[in-house]
């Protein structure tokens, strides 16, 4: 089964935005789209090119070197042989970056069409009866369309193919009318298409130095450079057999088709002479090719035959001379590309030192036109290509000819003009041009002198069709030549300020070497809108500013380089690579950012070089920079983009050692101290001895009582404290061994201050573990061993033991939250460790344990006692604890007023409001949280922190007070609105004679002040009822009463009685 080409993308509509991760693998499948659809019926194959060679086997056309199982293919010929219709050729990733050299043309056509030649020419020239389409050319593509892409297999540089400068002249592609041919990712170089000498007939036209095209051709991201198209040189003896496209009529078989044929030349010369054209004498030549002489024309770009006439030259080609048998010159058209009536597409790409010239001769010469670019009809589009220095030329021989169209020359013909002179195999038609968001310019002739860019070319009863943007090029001369309508010039001020420079691919990590606008180029920043192309040719981001480049490249913006200092000391960068602005030099601590801009175009590699004060040492490099790997205190940075980096010095911190001779003791024997600071030392002598001499390698420093202080420290030093005893004395020494070993004498005398010395002997397989006891330490030379100076009896203790390894390992472990760092060391005998001890943000350390002697903790940096095992060291980290306070302020309680939290855990308070009032807003300095009905969780604690509680009363309720009367008498006013848990006020007002008999009602009871009655407080709609009363006299008068006031009064009462009695029961 034939693998898949390339894993891309849904190839997307023409306008549609890709995003600029995905653009590299949407250009891929567009590459690869047009093959597979022409060969639909047929799964296309990709085949892998795996050697840089040209071919690998007797048989190139055959592709016996090509793997139907692997589809890996020996070489770039052999894949190209065997590829089919739709198929596409890669590389593999080994060749990227590398040049495939070509020195052989082949893939010539048959005109039995069997096959079975190879095509590579012998020593001798070709054999009769064959030719190639156009000329020698490395590559004939005919009856299929086939795709190269040098960007699949994750290549970053991309593959060059080229012609051998020592090789005969030949293109590298020539594209049948019936084939297409899709390049991605190359670089093509040094084709020459050469158009065959005339003998004493004209000379042919040199056509497309790279690519002859009468297909279609699409070229995306690739580089066409420093490729010719020479037109052929007529020459003055001889036969008179014009010249060929690719055969001068010097040599069999001359420049015709077919030695032999008394035809006029379909694609060669015509002519006189067996070879050397036709039989019959003066016949045209075919398309491209010279006219024979005497008098034939040449066809289209060939030079005219000699003669009496003096025949005309082809379209480009020389005219013939009329007084000698002198043919023109042809023409040379289309130094990197010649473009007969096909398709030509070319997107993100670049076209730079290709040439055009014309044959010279002895009369009429040659044209060179289209310095790059040559389209006879046909269609050419350019989107986002640069066309830059390419030259057109004449030959230093003869006359006439022009020069021109140093990036492109489009010609529109007729049918009528192609077939004149005898081009019987030419196409012609209407001719169109597109050029878009492109760079044509730079454009000069031999001499260096400018011509046209850009020249459209109308010939009799021609058409031509051109499309661009006005504003979205930059192109230094257009010239219309028979027709109106050319496009407006550049300014010559944007021209002039194009400032591209070549840089190689290997610096920019692009496929190609491209032209690049440099910082200030008329390029940069000209397109509002990059049209859908979001990267360029070297696959960089479209835009880099704040709008697209014009042409393949986008300028890539200049990179920023910040550099921080922490600690005594300075940086500097190295002087070169010179900065754009700003500076990199005595950046130190305090001086903020040092900040420099490089070229981003060049991307170079900045040094650091760090300068730590005296006493200080750089301990580390931070962010972009990459510290070197022999010298510390060198760093490098790539400005591929803006970049940081920060430089750490420490102080340096010495060991002070002390050891002491005689009887006394000094404390500590050993300490760590700061450059510049001093040591402090005990010096204490044992009974009836002195300090005799303080010495040692540190400075010399005060003693004072049993303290020594030693001067400035700075270096590692040792101090050398001497005893001495009191009074002359003479004592016993003796010595003890345990384990496997003896020591002699057993037992010695020695007079005080002098040392005694014995002989110590391991047995064999063991060594001296140890030599104590409580003489003074001495030294073990051999097997002698001398100890210190004696100030009393002792005793030497020496132990044996068997030998063993004298490294150990220290293993680190940690517990909660913290790092310690490294987890294994190995530490010699005697040794320290030292690990990092880094706790977790809100945590500290606990505890350090283990089973390694003690040591010593200093900021994070802890230093084990001395190592005499295998042992372990274990850390353990403890969370930080924090105090939550709670307050409140209104009515209402937070509970509790204080508590301890955990980092990183919540807090909880129970929040109650007082009857009748709410929980206004819960704040202060906690993380905000949660309340769940009377229950408040804060978030998670970092710190001391309080939260405040505020409380306030609920909103009052408002209720109706009604206010009624019986009897003679007011009570105002009738009704009244108050609010919950505030009083009503009434006036009271009896009529005369009258008196307030009772308030009552629904509503509190309240006080009667003159006439002003204040109810209770008010907590729900109610009712005042005041009854008015007849005030009475003090003496009584008998009233006299008949019997109908009795009467009167006995039915009140007993309708009163009822009254009540009804409404008694309705109450019940």
């Amino acid at each position: 089964m034939k693998p898949d080409p390339i894993d891309c993308l849904p190839c997307r509509g023409p306008r549609t935005r890709l995003p600029r991760a995905a653009t590299r693998r949407a250009v891929l499948c567009l590459a690869l789209l047009v093959p597979m659809l022409a060969s639909a019926a047929v799964q296309a194959a990709t085949w892998t090119v795996v050697t840089p060679g040209e071919f690998d086997s007797a048989d190139p056309l055959g592709g016996s070197d090509c793997d139907a199982t692997t589809f890996q293919c020996t070489t770039l010929r052999d894949a190209v042989n065997r590829a089919e219709g739709g198929d596409t050729i890669v590389f593999d990733p080994a060749l990227d970056g590398q040049t495939i050299t070509l020195s052989r043309y082949t893939n010539c056509l048959s005109l039995s069409d069997t096959g079975s030649a190879t095509c590579l020419p012998p020593a001798g020239g070709w054999s009769e009866g064959y030719v190639s389409q156009f000329g020698p050319s490395a590559f004939f593509i005919r009856d299929r369309t086939i795709t190269i892409n040098a960007m699949a297999n994750g290549l970053t540089r991309g593959v060059v193919i080229a012609r051998d400068a020592g090789a005969a002249s030949f293109r590298l592609f020539d594209i049948a009318g019936d084939g297409g041919l899709e390049l991605v990712g190359l670089t093509l170089r040094n084709g020459r298409a050469v158009g065959g000498g005339g003998n004493r007939g004209g000379s042919a036209m040199g056509a497309g130095g790279a690519i002859f095209n009468r297909g279609q051709l699409m070229v995306y991201y690739s580089t066409l450079v420093g490729n010719v198209a020479k037109g052929g040189t007529s020459g003055t003896s001889g036969a008179l057999g014009g010249g060929g496209v690719g055969q001068s009529s010097w040599d069999a078989p001359g420049g015709g088709p077919n030695g032999g044929n008394s035809a006029a030349g379909g694609f060669g010369g015509g002519g006189y002479g067996y070879h050397y054209g036709g039989v019959s004498i003066g016949l045209a030549g075919g398309f491209g090719g010279g006219g024979g002489t005497p008098a034939g024309p040449g066809g289209f770009g060939g030079g005219g035959g000699g003669g009496p006439t003096g025949a005309a030259g082809g379209f480009g080609g020389g005219q013939g001379s009329s007084s000698a048998y002198f043919g023109g010159g042809g023409a040379g058209m289309g130094g990197a590309i010649f473009n007969d009536a096909g398709g030509v597409w070319l997107m993100n790409s670049t076209l730079a030192d290709n040439r055009a010239a014309g044959g010279g001769a002895y009369t009429g010469r040659g044209s060179g036109l289209g310095g790059a670019i040559f389209s006879y009809a046909g269609t050419v589009r350019m989107n986002f290509v640069t066309v830059y220095g390419n030259r057109v030329g004449l030959d230093a021989s003869g006359t006439g000819g022009t020069a021109s169209g140093g990036a492109v020359y489009h010609v529109a013909d007729s049918n009528a003009n192609c077939a004149t002179g005898g081009n019987v195999t030419c196409t012609s038609g209407a001719a169109m041009l597109e050029f878009r968001h492109s760079i044509a310019a730079g454009s000069a002739d031999g001499s260096g002198n400018a011509v046209a860019d850009i020249v459209m070319h109308r010939l009799s009863g021609g058409m031509f069709i051109h499309s661009y943007d006005p504003g979205e090029y930059l192109v230094g001369q257009w010239s219309a030549v028979n027709m109106s309508g050319a496009p407006a010039n550049s300014d010559p001020a944007e021209i002039a300020a194009l400032n591209l420079a070549p840089m190689p691919a290997t610096l920019h990590g692009g496929f190609t070497d491209v032209l690049v606008p440099l910082a200030g180029s008329s390029a940069i920043d000209r397109l509002a809108d990059c049209h859908d192309f979001a990267v360029d040719q070297r696959f960089v981001d479209r835009p880099q500013g704040t709008a697209c480049d014009m042409g393949s490249v986008e300028h890539r913006s200049d990179a920023t380089l910040a550099v921080t200092v922490s600690g005594s000391g300075s940086v500097d960068a190295g002087a070169t690579p010179a900065p754009v602005s700003g500076a990199i030099a005595a950046c130190a601590q305090g001086s903020g950012d040092c900040v420099a801009v490089y070229d981003g175009e060049r991307m170079p590699e900045v040094t650091l070089a760090a300068t730590p004060a005296t006493g200080w040492q750089i301990t580390g490099w931070g962010g972009d920079c990459i510290e070197d790997a022999v010298d510390p205190r060198v760093a490098t940075v790539t400005m591929d983009g803006d970049k940081t980096c920060s430089a750490t010095f420490a102080i340096i911190a010495y060991t002070v050692a002390a050891n002491a001779t005689g009887n006394g003791t000094v404390t500590p024997a050993s300490q760590n101290v700061d450059h510049g600071d001093t040591a402090m030392i005990t010096i204490t002598p044992d009974a009836g001895h002195h300090v005799d001499t303080i010495g040692g390698t540190c400075p010399a420093g005060t003693l004072t009582g049993t303290s020594y202080q030693t001067g400035p420290i700075t270096a590692a030093c040792i101090v050398e404290v001497a005893f001495a005893p009191d009074a002359p004395a003479v004592y016993v020494v003796t010595a003890n061994a345990t384990g496997n070993g003896t020591i002699a004498p057993a037992s010695q005398s020695v007079t005080h201050g002098s040392a005694a010395t014995f002989t110590i002997t391991p047995d064999a397989g063991h060594h001296v573990d140890t030599i104590g006891g409580t003489c003074p330490a001495g030294t073990l030379t051999g097997t002698s061993y001398q100890t210190g100076p004696i100030t009393a009896a002792c005793i030497v203790e020496v132990a044996f033991a068997p030998d063993a390894p004298a490294v150990y390992v220290v293993t680190a472990n940690a517990t909660g939250n913290g790092t310690i760092a490294p987890a294994s060391q190995s530490v010699d005998h005697g040794d320290t460790a030292t690990l990092t001890v880094t706790p977790d943000a809100g945590h500290h350390i606990d505890t350090i344990g283990g089973t390694c002697a003690a040591g010593t903790l200093t900021g994070t940096s802890y230093q084990t006692g001395a190592i005499t095992g295998d042992c372990s060291v274990t850390v353990a980290f403890a969370p930080d604890v924090y105090t939550v306070t709670a307050s409140a302020t209104g009515n209402g309680t937070v509970t509790p007023a204080s508590q301890s939290v955990d980092h990183g855990n919540t807090a909880t308070f129970t929040v109650t409001p007082d009857l009748g009032h709410h929980i206004d807003t819960i704040g202060g300095t906690c993380a905000a949280g949660t309340l769940t009905g009377t229950s408040y969780q804060t978030g998670p604690i970092t710190g001391d922190c309080s939260v405040t509680v505020a409380f306030a009363p609920d909103a009052p309720a408002v209720y109706v007070v009604t206010a009624n009367a019986t009897g003679n008498g007011t009570i105002t006013p009738a009704s009244q609105s108050v609010d919950h848990g505030d009083t009503a006020t009434f006036t009271v007002t009896p009529d005369a004679g009258h008196h307030v008999d009772t308030i009552g009602g629904t509503c509190p009871a309240g006080t009667l002040t003159g006439t002003s009655y204040q109810t209770g407080p008010i907590t729900g709609d109610c009712s005042v009822e005041v009854a008015f009363a007849v005030t009475v006299a003090a003496t009584a008068t008998p009233v006299p009463v008949d019997a109908r006031w009795a009467l009167l009064l006995l039915a009140a009462l007993l309708a009163a009685a009822g009254l009540w009695t009804g409404r008694r029961e309705m109450q019940a």
